[in-house]
């Protein structure tokens, strides 16, 4: 008790200004949704587009029920080989799991918890690294800038968690380097380092710098021995939660096609592959960039707010080597190799439209770095700045990508619709689960006979007032119709007047509900 009052009291004066920085979010995000009419209770989860946040609250509302779904969440009837998760990592959502044991789960829940965890980031960060007045208005200045801080906190994307640990680990790392060197700061990175790549298996990247700082400190053997065993264990748990706990997905995650080639037709050929790999979707990467500054491109403006963070960092590492500045040049230097890492992943690994996202943790870790760096540091925060403006604001008018779902009446009263029909026809079976019993097939995408080129989308948005542990299987039209008479799932929402529901009614499946373009059948 004495070493906690000792504690305050010899900090009193940065918990205040954590404290003070840490609404910094919570302002922002009233700013911003009262500057359209709305509050953050508005918010409207059914209302979005993204349709990976049905998938992470439908799990998250089955784990705190049930302990986990009792439905297979998988893809064209896939289903993880233990338990009934989807393609992703459930270590992912952890954060929200305990939000909700501490304060129930609804639909604003994600929400209310993205908002607290970017919160105590903001707290945490300047607790530990203890920026001057001058560099905490410049980094409250470039988070508002860059809207996809807002964006995700008011949704049920987990890129938040993400975010947050990243700049915590960060956090930390600066605080050794700076303020003393400590085995419990070590301890916390690599905790922070494992859970990231269990989230994300790319963020194994971030486990290099304490690998780093352990080595370079101790120069004892068994720190090589034990870092690579950290990694090698981290490695092997995140192999079996992604055989054991992952549904196969529609399409491959990642290709590791240059792996292939290069065990198949010899190193050199592997190279030369590799070679052509990067040229040719580095070029169609660069492209995308001229386009975001001529038409606000998205997936370009993503490139181009990356590549200006790895550029300026490269930039800052010289003049940190020059000034021998030994923790720009170690956080820095880190940086610039996981920037370097991960666009070599995205290039080789990762379709660039999907993987575009993934390189969103880089900028947001990048602009809380740039805040506290010493060398020249306001001219490259302006930079970003002045860019995130232009590509974001100004250029940037995607509703998909950028606008937040609010709430409306007829939203709300074709929720409470469906609420109704699938309490009256679903029931969840307890026994012997998982099971398909518990599971509502989605056709993705579906056409009708009066328009066959276009594909028109399932109002999947309803799935959301599905009952507590269902789980959900994402499918092609194809796949349903082929396989019409053999489906294992007990219920199916598709298309209104489509290929599927015409199948349906012709093999006599009981149809349960109709609203708008969205109708519900039961199979069996």
């Amino acid at each position: 008790m004495n070493n906690i009052k000792l504690f305050f009291k010899n900090h009193a004066e940065w918990i205040v200004k954590a404290l003070i920085m840490s609404f910094v979010p919570v302002v922002w995000c009233l700013i911003y949704c009262g500057v359209q009419g709305y509050g953050i209770s508005d918010v409207f989860l059914p209302g979005s587009e993204w349709n990976d946040e049905l998938f992470y609250f439908k799990q998250v509302e089955a784990i705190l029920e049930y302990g986990y779904p009792q439905g297979y969440f998988g893809f064209n009837e896939s289903h993880a080989a233990y338990l009934s998760f989807a393609a992703w990592s459930p270590v992912l959502v952890f954060p929200w799991v305990l939000w909700g044991m501490l304060f129930g789960w609804n639909l604003l829940s994600p929400i209310f918890c993205n908002l607290f965890i970017m919160s105590l980031t903001f707290f945490a960060f300047v607790l530990l690294v203890k920026p001057r007045k001058r560099q905490m208005a410049v980094l409250a200045m470039m988070y508002c800038l860059f809207p996809l801080f807002t964006r995700y906190i008011l949704s049920g994307m987990p890129e938040i968690i993400c975010f947050s640990l990243t700049i915590v680990f960060y956090g930390i790392a600066v605080n050794y380097l700076k303020f003393g060197v400590a085995k419990g700061k070590l301890v916390w990175m690599f905790v922070l380092a494992v859970l990231m790549t269990l989230m994300r298996p790319y963020l194994i990247l971030f486990m290099f710098l304490p690998i780093f700082l352990w080595i370079s400190e101790s120069k004892k053997w068994w720190s090589v021995v034990g870092s690579l065993a950290i990694m090698g264990g981290t490695f092997l748990v995140y192999v079996l939660i992604h055989t054991l706990l992952g549904a196969e997905y529609l399409e491959p995650l990642f290709s590791v096609e240059w792996l292939t080639v290069m065990l198949e037709n010899g190193l050199f050929e592997g190279i030369k592959f590799i070679l052509y790999m990067l040229g040719h979707r580095g070029i169609e990467f660069i492209r995308s960039m001229v386009e975001a500054f001529r038409s606000g491109y998205v997936m370009g403006t993503f490139f181009a707010v990356f590549t200006a963070i790895a550029v300026l960092f490269i930039t800052q590492l010289i003049r940190a080597i020059r000034k021998k500045d030994k923790t720009e040049g170690v956080i820095c230097g880190h940086m610039v190799f996981s920037c370097l890492g991960m666009l070599a992943a995205l290039l080789l690994m990762y379709g660039l439209y999907d993987g575009r996202r993934h390189l969103m943790t880089f900028v947001a870790v990048g602009i809380f770095l740039f805040s506290i760096l010493e060398t020249k540091y306001f001219e490259k925060a302006a930079v970003i700045g002045i860019l995130c403006l232009y590509l974001f604001t100004i250029k940037g008018d995607s509703p998909y990508d950028y606008q937040v779902p609010f709430v409306s009446v007829d939203k709300v009263e074709t929720m409470e619709y469906w609420e109704q029909t699938f309490d009256q026809y679903i029931e969840v079976v307890e026994e012997n689960v998982p099971n398909y019993d518990n599971v509502v097939i989605w056709v993705l995408t579906d056409t009708r006979q009066d328009a066959p080129e276009k594909s028109v989308s399932t109002e999947w948005q309803a799935l959301y007032a599905l009952p507590e542990g269902m789980g959900i299987s994402c499918c092609f039209s194809q796949y349903v119709n082929d396989n019409i008479g053999q489906l294992q799932s007990k219920y199916l929402v598709t298309v209104s007047e489509g290929s599927v529901d015409l199948h349906c009614r012709q093999a006599g499946f009981e149809e349960k509900g109709r609203r708008g373009d969205l109708v519900f059948y039961k199979l069996r």
